[in-house]
């Protein structure tokens, strides 16, 4: 938000106001336990972040249906299960299989275990914009120093998170030292597209390949794209279609250098507008998730009946 609103306005003082604050959120992210340090296949330490959460208590939210949950695990650690799904939770994405370690169900929750693909590339997004700051301002140390932790990330994301066989990252279970549920793909696995979170030139990454293996994925639909390409009972996974995930997907095949990708960004926002427009056309409402196999059809699935109105839904057909 700060970047897009000193875009605007191009006002120093404003941004020498803010950046103390940035600085100070980017380091809850480095000095707590959101920050893990992973070893790639080659015995390098690469320190890469999580979503993280420590509670002896059922989400103050849902309290009645997390403490009837854990009721019906036998043999799982209340305090640890409690963690777990409020890490969950933490990451937007509540609920989805990449946080299950059967791919099912959510009384397998591990989000503490997992490395995953967005928060990395969000977080690097983050060190290129403190970077670019510093610099404006005149602070060449703090620059420099944001720059080296964005090479770092880069490093850490092709090493760990890149999968060289199926050309996209995927999030990586750091404790069992592998991919996170290799047999399907989610569409975050393809979110550093849209943050540039790589350095093509320096890694061997061909964005071509990138590409060619989304358009390959199965996740392109008449309705819009799936975040996952699995089908449970939560609401991030298949078949719901999510404007947030749109927007990044769309823009990161549109600035991919790719004239496929390009060409896809267009289908894509074309079927997600056109989607939108029927659906609001027969009920009156925006929606906040939709069906990605019929266009128009609301999404379902959750804890809580879908919603309707709805912010980031106009915000991204807005642009």
């Amino acid at each position: 938000m700060v970047y897009e609103v000193h875009k605007y306005l191009k006002d120093v003082d404003f941004l020498k106001e803010a950046l103390p604050r940035l600085d100070k959120e980017y380091d809850f992210w480095m000095s707590t336990d959101h920050a893990v340090s992973v070893s790639d296949t080659n015995g390098r330490v690469h320190l890469l972040n999580r979503y993280f959460a420590e509670t002896n208590r059922p989400r103050p939210e849902s309290w009645r249906e997390d403490f009837e949950l854990i009721s019906e695990i036998p043999g799982r650690d209340p305090t640890e299960f409690y963690s777990e799904i409020a890490a969950g939770a933490e990451s937007g994405w509540d609920y989805t299989s990449r946080w299950f370690a059967d791919g099912e169900t959510l009384e397998t929750v591990e989000t503490r275990s997992i490395i995953p693909v967005d928060l990395n590339s969000y977080l690097a997004t983050v060190e290129k914009m403190l970077r670019d700051f510093h610099l404006e301002l005149g602070d060449t140390e703090n620059a420099r120093a944001y720059e080296q932790l964005l090479k770092r990330r880069h490093e850490g994301m092709y090493s760990v998170l890149y999968d060289t066989t199926s050309k996209q990252w995927r999030d990586y279970n750091f404790v069992e030292r592998k991919f996170q549920h290799v047999e399907w793909s989610s569409l975050s696995n393809f979110s550093p597209l849209w943050f540039a979170a790589y350095n093509d030139t320096a890694h061997s990454i061909d964005i071509q390949e990138v590409v060619e293996a989304f358009n390959e994925s199965g996740f392109i639909l008449d309705g819009g794209l799936p975040v996952t390409r699995k089908e449970t009972q939560q609401q991030w996974d298949f078949p719901n279609a999510w404007s947030p995930i749109e927007h990044i997907i769309i823009e990161g095949l549109g600035d991919s250098n790719s004239e496929l990708g390009r060409s896809l960004a267009a289908d894509i926002a074309q079927k997600w507008i056109g989607s939108n427009y029927i659906g609001f056309q027969e009920e009156r409402f925006m929606h906040e998730k939709y069906d990605s196999r019929t266009p128009g059809k609301y999404g379902v699935g959750g804890e809580y009946d879908p919603q309707v109105g709805f912010g980031w839904t106009n915000g991204v057909d807005s642009r």
